[in-house]
């Protein structure tokens, strides 16, 4: 008897936003197995059922800022509704995170799921109003490996075990306040440390989220609310600035064996907060300059903890490679 092979089509692909994230991800897109039929930032949209020329794409973003419009074709949205994100069968959310527009990316997100796409995910505003809706109606719909720094696959993975022993997480999450902590530690002040990090290329254009903790705080929020279901939302949490850290202390800790990172804490009870701690050595809370970790603490004293590296536009664009390959996988890509 004979054996017929089935020729299996590419996946289709609507990105949504193509900055720095979106860009590096289209680089690292093997048009082989996933079609890029469409693309979209905040004013133009484009979209070719046989696929989008990605090359062209990238260097009109190059030579106009990132902005779309002036590709041929290019239409300007001029609505909120969201006819113009086409039928895909992944769409990929790219967006800056703006936490004004969090219901909004929230009844965008839920209406692409409803169409039967798969999301993929490195805005977190949606996630961090509705993470927990999200979650409990398209389980297995979702990638948000890119929004955690690259935890995010294996938060899924492994989602029913945390929900029924997870008593408690710590996270570091915000590798931004790491860097510039361990340039105090070596005997720089407060905005010698942020200037010397800014420098080496380790902040963000608007650095306002990592240094107002912000940015760890959406993060705690998110896996409180996938973990424990709790309704919380990042501008609830107490959180410290960066401007409380005294370059003495961090030096002295330092001296003594110990170092300092920004850590969100969380309990099944709802306590939480995001506050500078000293953290041994040996912590798995000890992260480098280029890493998270997210600490699940179980019953009986177990620990799961999950190390990310998927930070900076190509970090981030690499954990959403590994979502699309896990949700949607096709060979490669």
């Amino acid at each position: 008897m004979s054996h017929i092979s089935q020729q299996i089509s590419p996946s289709t692909i609507h990105i949504l936003g193509v900055g720095n994230v979106g860009s590096s991800f289209l680089e690292l897109l093997n048009s082989r197995n996933y079609i890029l039929t469409g693309a979209s930032d905040s004013k133009s949209t484009l979209y070719d059922s046989s696929g989008l020329d990605i090359k062209n794409i990238l260097n009109i973003k190059r030579k106009n800022k990132y902005k779309l419009s002036s590709y041929e074709n290019a239409e300007y949205i001029s609505d909120k509704s969201y006819d113009f994100i086409n039928p895909s069968d992944i769409v990929i959310d790219a967006t800056p995170t703006n936490l004004k527009n969090a219901r909004t990316s929230l009844k965008r997100s839920r209406e692409i799921l409803k169409r039967g796409s798969y999301l993929i995910l490195a805005a977190k505003d949606a996630l961090s109003y509705g993470a927990d809706e999200l979650i409990e109606e398209f389980p297995d719909k979702i990638g948000l490996n890119a929004v955690i720094g690259g935890t995010g696959l294996n938060l899924v993975k492994n989602l029913q075990e945390l929900k029924d022993n997870c008593l408690a997480i710590s996270i570091v999450g915000n590798a931004t306040t790491t860097a510039i902590i361990k340039e105090i530690e070596q005997g720089l002040s407060l905005q010698e440390g942020i200037a010397k990090a800014r420098k080496l290329g380790l902040l963000e254009a608007d650095p306002t989220f990592d240094f107002d903790g912000t940015d760890a705080a959406i993060k705690l929020a998110i896996v409180a609310k996938i973990v424990f279901g709790l309704k919380i939302l990042p501008e609830d949490i107490k959180r410290e600035h960066i401007e409380s850290l005294n370059p003495n202390l961090l030096q002295k800790r330092k001296q003594d064996g110990k170092t300092t990172r920004l850590v969100g804490r969380v309990d099944r009870l709802g306590n939480i907060h995001v506050k500078y701690e000293e953290i041994d050595l040996k912590s798995p809370l000890n992260t480098t300059a280029e890493s998270v970790a997210y600490q699940y603490n179980l019953s009986g004293d177990k620990k799961i903890v999950y190390l990310g590296n998927g930070l900076g536009p190509v970090g981030t664009a690499k954990a959403i490679v590994e979502d699309l390959s896990f949700l949607c996988p096709i060979n490669e890509v």
